[in-house]
């Protein structure tokens, strides 16, 4: 899971990547302090890995990682290289999904690009960039396929219809992860990698109190997935031991950022955690919700899928109950399961295979 953290300069993308990786990314009071991406891998907290590790025996474990990518701020402009705007737009390409923070908080030696200085302006400067960036992609995409008109063929008028509709959506302020869409629309956007279309989870930084509560909701209004979070806070406490750090949070009743966005990512990529286990190794993996068994098996190698016979499937509450597989399967808690088995959350898989 690759996730770009964006926003204007100085909303407090490096301090968040910082708190989220416990990284040293550079955070200064001047714009574009930031030129290439940071990137940071963190680790994803996990209730039953290391008793899986027990049960297995396992030399090994494998949590499910996170990759933050801190990416440089972006400037009104940006879709036509203002700023680093080019560097900018061709990075978050990339990611699976974006973390917009939104600069909530006051600080006179930190400079604003913005002279309107709230929130949803600076929100609006964002969104309205990457809506410009994909209105040239889809304008680019519809000179080609303009051309192919005189083929005759049925398909360029059909392509250029859902280019058409997409085109109208974004002039009207929209971004089309938001659009009603068929599987031909589908399609035809899906080849063009189009910004807007990318789940976004918005954060906006600073302390809880009522103007930035304010703020939450009327973006909330919107239908946003917004959550608050005090990004410098997040930072030094996640210079802390954990359990200082945690002893801190409930005292505070603060939520863990890091916890917060990895639940929202889950849900906004729909995915599931399972977990595969041997002598080896005990791997938890991540794979779209709704997926069968084959394609659990071929995530982990092609040859396993090719020559898939059966699965042997336990959630893992029960197993680390039982305490060992073969006491699992005395007490009748693990299932043989066919190909077409949708896994389940927290499911743990052994796959049999020729």
């Amino acid at each position: 899971m690759q996730i770009g953290i964006v926003g204007l300069p100085n909303a407090g993308k490096s301090t968040l990547f910082n708190a989220l990786t416990r990284g040293s990314a550079l955070a200064q009071s001047y714009p574009f302090s930031t030129v290439d991406p940071n990137l940071g891998k963190v680790a994803l907290p996990d209730p039953y890995l290391e008793g899986l590790q027990e049960v297995f025996r396992a030399g090994k474990k494998a949590p499910v990682g996170v990759e933050f990518v801190d990416i440089a701020g972006l400037v009104e402009g940006a879709h036509r290289g203002e700023g680093l705007g080019n560097k900018f737009l061709d990075r978050i390409r990339k990611v699976e999904a974006i973390v917009h923070v939104i600069r909530a908080f006051s600080a006179s030696d930190v400079a604003r690009v913005n002279p309107e200085g709230d929130p949803i302006s600076d929100f609006k400067i964002v969104e309205g960039e990457l809506i410009q960036a994909d209105l040239e992609s889809l304008s680019r995409r519809k000179e080609k396929t303009s051309s192919m008109l005189k083929t005759g063929q049925q398909r360029y008028k059909d392509e250029l219809a859902s280019l058409e509709k997409a085109e109208k959506y974004l002039n009207a302020g929209k971004p089309l992860r938001s659009m009603d869409r068929s599987e031909f629309d589908n399609k035809i956007l899906g080849e063009l990698h189009l910004l807007t279309e990318k789940p976004v989870l918005y954060v906006l930084n600073g302390p809880e109190e009522g103007k930035n509560i304010n703020f939450r909701k009327e973006m909330e209004k919107n239908g946003l997935t917004i959550i608050l979070a005090d990004a410098k806070m997040e930072e030094e406490l996640g210079q802390l031991d954990p359990e200082e750090a945690q002893e801190m949070r409930r005292e505070m009743e603060i939520e863990s950022a890091l916890d917060q966005l990895v639940s929202i990512a889950y849900a906004m990529l729909d995915l599931i955690k399972y977990y595969t286990g041997n002598e080896n190794e005990v791997r938890a993996r991540n794979i779209r919700t709704g997926s069968t068994l084959l394609e659990g098996a071929a995530q982990v190698h092609q040859d396993i899928a090719a020559g898939f016979i059966k699965g042997e499937v336990i959630a893992a509450p029960d197993l680390l109950q039982a305490g060992t597989w073969n006491g699992a399967r005395e007490e009748g808690k693990i299932r043989a399961e066919g190909k077409e088995y949708v896994i389940r959350p927290d499911d743990v898989v052994y796959i049999h295979f020729r």
